[in-house]
């Protein structure tokens, strides 16, 4: 048993390494999401414009561009 204890307390600071490793990968990850949800906020905001556009323009048909 006593053994067994050491084998387990060894490892620790390897540990510890891996999971510091793992908080700079998660937030690099957080980071591209933050990356993703900004470009896609900016898509919605240029298709909001089109369709405002559209609007202006008089034409109430709103989904004509997705035939073109």
């Amino acid at each position: 048993m006593n053994t067994r204890m050491e084998e387990r307390v060894q490892p620790y600071p390897t540990v510890y390494v891996s999971s510091h490793a793992v908080h700079e990968n998660a937030e690099k990850i957080v980071q591209k999401k933050l990356l993703i949800e900004s470009v896609r906020t900016r898509l919605y905001i240029l298709f909001l414009q089109k369709v405002l556009d559209r609007k202006r323009m008089g034409s109430n048909n709103t989904y004509h561009y997705k035939k073109l």
